[in-house]
């Protein structure tokens, strides 16, 4: 059968009966003899009958309606149900029957994938699309490419092993996983976003929501989970927990400068080992840093070991007196130069830097603004 039929009518109390007189091979109506719990039409809604049936003259009738007896036969209601017209006499029986042609309809309806039965519902091969909020409470699997112009309800799992696209708003309450491509201009709306990556890039991961600042505090996240903090900043799961181990994605970055300092303010003389310039920042442990510092110098009165070094309140350089800028000058001669340190932070805290200069023999002179220290974030 190529598509549905209609709606029949059928009542289960419908007494068997008679033709109250005869009825031509083209007759249209009839008379019954007994109508209780007979079915009437109402609605449009048909009925069948069989007269004679069980003989060479049975014949299925599809009737347009019954009112005290009286029967019209529908348009082209005679010889259904693959018998023929017949003509049928007085007295002849006659019973409300369910023919074969509903039982083989209803049968193509679960069967028969091609049959567009249902309006209202989309049709397997996708000619025509759901135009209502849909609500799938198990899941779904979906091997082909699955669009979607209105929302998504979800409170199961969604498989999709083609590609995904939708328009609307998309809900997922327990996920979808999605093997193809995933093309949404619209909003989705869940607990979390999971992507089993590319190839060289498939390890875990899932975007698990945003906090006002810094990592979760509560809560059990897997390794990979990230979250986008509301000032910017977004935290990676480095180990599984509740709330785990986080780590702002940033924190590998170098940060740039992280302190400055030019001077001194005024000419300045240092004829014993003298801090000229000073710079106080504060470190954070694990982090690389480099501090530089740039001097331009003039040896006053009589050559000696003048020298411009580097140090620090920590440690954490090389002790003072080493890595010297500039070493032995004579009487007067001007010099300038520059020298840099890169370390690990190992605790963090506020660490003071500095710019000394040092002669043994007269007075190591510097310029008013003519030097410089620098302390830079390297990252980690």
């Amino acid at each position: 059968m190529a598509g549905p039929l209609q709606r029949f009518s059928h009542s289960g109390a419908a007494v068997p009966s008679s033709l109250a007189s005869n009825l031509s091979i083209s007759g249209v109506s009839f008379v019954l003899t007994q109508i209780a719990g007979w079915p009437t039409g109402a609605g449009g809604q048909p009925f069948w009958v069989v007269i004679d049936p069980g003989n060479s003259a049975e014949e299925h009738i599809l009737c347009s309606s019954q009112s005290s007896g009286n029967v019209n036969v529908a348009s082209g209601g005679r010889g259904g149900d693959n018998t023929v017209p017949i003509a049928h006499q007085a007295g002849a029986v006659v019973e409300h029957i369910f023919t074969g042609v509903e039982a083989d309809d209803a049968n193509a309806h679960i069967y028969d994938a091609t049959r567009d039965d249902h309006a209202r519902y989309a049709p397997v091969n996708g000619s025509r699309p759901f135009t209502g909020l849909v609500t799938f409470q198990a899941g779904i699997t979906d091997t082909g490419p699955l669009t979607q112009t209105g929302p998504v309800a979800i409170t199961g799992n969604e498989t999709v092993s083609g590609s995904l696209g939708v328009g609307g708003l998309a809900t997922l309450g327990a996920g979808a996983n999605v093997t193809g491509n995933a093309a949404v201009s619209g909003d989705i709306s869940g607990r979390s976003l999971a992507l089993s990556g590319l190839t060289g890039a498939a390890n875990a991961t899932r975007y698990v929501g945003s906090t006002v600042a810094g990592p979760p505090t509560s809560g059990a996240f897997n390794l990979g989970d990230f979250v986008i903090s509301q000032d910017g900043a977004v935290y990676v799961c480095t180990t599984a927990g509740s709330p785990g181990t986080w780590k702002s994605a940033a924190d590998k970055a170098p940060r740039g400068m992280v302190g400055s300092v030019t001077g001194p303010a005024s000419q300045t003389d240092a004829t014993s080992l003298t801090a000229v310039l000073n710079l106080a920042v504060t470190l954070v442990a694990g982090r690389r840093y480099r501090a530089a510092g740039f001097a331009l110098i003039t040896q006053v009165t009589n050559a000696g070991a003048a020298q411009v070094t580097l140090g620090d309140s920590a440690s954490l350089l090389p002790a003072n007196v080493v890595r010297p800028i500039y070493v032995s000058l004579t009487a007067n001669a001007v010099a300038a130069g520059s020298a840099f340190w890169t370390f690990v932070a190992a605790s963090s805290g506020s660490v003071t830097f500095s710019l000394y200069g040092n002669s043994s023999a007269a007075a190591c002179r510097f310029g008013a603004n003519q030097s410089q220290l620098i302390v830079e974030d390297l990252g980690t």
